[in-house]
């Protein structure tokens, strides 16, 4: 079974490379390596005694450096949701702007032109009910 532990930060790939043979001492582990660029750790484990052998292996972790921090995994994908959720708004945000953008525009024109607004104002109407409700 494969387990991917994320870490907080390594220091280099020579404390990388150090932790991965710590790692591989741990009884119960069958290989490991280590990502350095994404701070990933994959171990292959038996099945059997999963929970004891993720246990030693984050023990061997924290004592092997004080400053590594394991992440915990949920905080991590809630952290990936905000900031795609951010993303979203700021992308509709964005949407918003350019249509009040282009209403102004349209709106300034019709002045100048004399177009008829009833259909503009509809049509902006049903943008912005479409879009919030």
């Amino acid at each position: 079974m494969k387990k991917q532990i994320k870490l907080s930060r390594i220091h280099c790939a020579g404390c990388a490379e150090n932790l991965e043979q710590k790692i591989a001492e741990v009884e119960g582990v069958n290989s490991v390596s280590i990502d350095f660029l994404t701070r990933i750790v994959t171990i292959d484990i038996p099945i059997g005694h999963a929970k004891d052998i993720i246990k030693r292996v984050e023990d061997t972790i924290t004592s092997f450096d004080s400053s590594i921090k394991i992440i915990d995994e949920s905080k991590y994908e809630k952290q990936e949701k905000r900031e795609k959720i951010a993303k979203i708004i700021d992308i509709s945000k964005i949407i918003v702007a350019i249509i009040f953008l282009f209403a102004g525009y349209f709106i300034s024109i019709s002045f100048v032109f004399a177009f008829p607004m009833g259909f503009l104002f509809q049509m902006i109407y049903f943008i912005l009910n479409y879009l919030f409700i």
